[in-house]
Formats: structure tokens, sequence, C-alpha cells
């Protein structure tokens, strides 16, 4: 397969996951559910003169690893596509040496759907 169409692929997929974890509630709410088990509370949660308090933020959160992880489109992205992309070098559709490519690559263009998801609505 033709690696540009890969990358392309690879990336919409590092967006979606990407999304489910930070945005959607799933089925039987469970990425919320991930989102509060990790610590994650969203803004709109909380009551006003919190929501007030953090009004530039979406989330806020206690300070642990996975939360701060999910809360952050570019600390997720790398972590998503890296196994992303490790995965397709075990399958054996990319050589190991261009895991950090696929990495960085799905990481970066993750970040600016998301981007241009924030700026359109």
């Amino acid at each position: 397969m033709n690696h540009l169409i890969l990358i392309l692929l690879t990336s919409i997929s590092v967006w979606r996951v990407c999304s489910l974890f930070q945005d959607e509630l799933g089925p039987f709410n469970i990425f919320k559910k991930i989102r509060t088990f990790v610590g994650l509370t969203s803004v709109e949660d909380l009551p006003l003169n919190e929501q007030i308090l953090y009004s530039d933020k979406e989330f806020v959160h206690n300070g642990e690893f996975f939360a701060e992880l999910i809360e952050c489109i570019w600390c997720l992205s790398i972590w998503v596509g890296g196994l992303f992309s490790t995965y397709l070098a075990i399958v054996g559709v990319i050589p190991y040496s261009y895991i950090p490519i696929y990495t960085l690559c799905s990481s970066a263009l993750t970040i600016l759907i998301k981007n241009k998801e924030i700026f359109n609505g």
C-alpha cells in the first residue's frame, strides 16, 4: 500500500480514537466513565462558580498521569499514534524504522484535524 495513503488512514484512525477518549460518551457512557476513572472532570459538570473559574478549559483534572494524557490532544495523539505505528510494524505493514515517522505524522495530522474542529465549531 502507498505510504501516503497509509499515513492518512492511520492519522484518521488516531484522530478517531483520540476523539472518542476526549469528547464522546460512547455506548453506555464508557468513555465518560473512563475519563472520570482517570480523574478528568468536564468543566460543564462543575458548579457554576467553578465553571467561571475554569472557563478557558474543557476539563479539570487531579494531576494524575492518565488524566493529563487524555486532556491534552498533543500528548494523547503521540501515544495513540505510537501504538498504531507499532502495531503496523508488528504485523509487517511498515518497517520498524518507520515507527517514529508514522507516529509523528499521525500525531501532527490529528492535531490539525482537532484544531480545525475547534475553530469551526
